[in-house]
């Protein structure tokens, strides 16, 4: 467990300083994010903008943006905030690809490691990204499975 533990910890100690801000915008499954909490409500007004984004990143690489502040939280808190649900979610044992699952939560799609809330994609953030929340949660798991195997310690052989 002692292992698990640090692995974990390194992989992310690597993701957030190692991502960067110049990423290629052009990547298909690259999309900004407005809303991170569990609540629906978008930012007050547009203005309210951040002049940075909030970056969640796994093994190096950058999962999601966030680019609006909302509940109080400014982007790099909010981001924050995922990025501590991310963990939580890997520090209760191996997590797969196939772990990671987009679920209708009311009326709002959502992001699950196995069953632990991850993100959710409202329609504002949806919006801000051109698509539907559906298709944007669905993004932003790919996106975690993507990086999951990297960051997951394996069983020694």
């Amino acid at each position: 467990m002692k292992f698990f533990a640090l692995a974990l910890v390194a992989a992310l100690a690597i993701g957030p300083a190692s991502a960067h801000y110049g990423v290629d915008h052009s990547r298909a499954d690259h999309y900004h994010v407005a809303q991170a909490s569990g609540t629906a409500a978008p930012p007050a007004k547009a203005a309210s903008k951040c002049d940075r984004p909030g970056e969640v990143s796994l093994a190096g690489e950058v999962i999601l943006r966030i680019h609006a502040p909302a509940g109080g939280l400014d982007c790099q808190q909010r981001a924050d905030k995922v990025q501590m649900r991310i963990v939580d979610s890997l520090s209760v044992g191996l997590v797969f690809p196939k772990d990671i699952t987009v679920r209708r939560v009311k009326n709002e799609w959502a992001v699950f490691v196995k069953d632990i809330l991850i993100i959710t994609a409202d329609a504002y953030s949806a919006k801000v990204n051109n698509t539907d929340p559906k298709t944007l949660a669905e993004i932003w798991a790919k996106n975690l499975r993507r990086t999951v195997p990297e960051s997951t310690p394996q069983k020694p052989l």
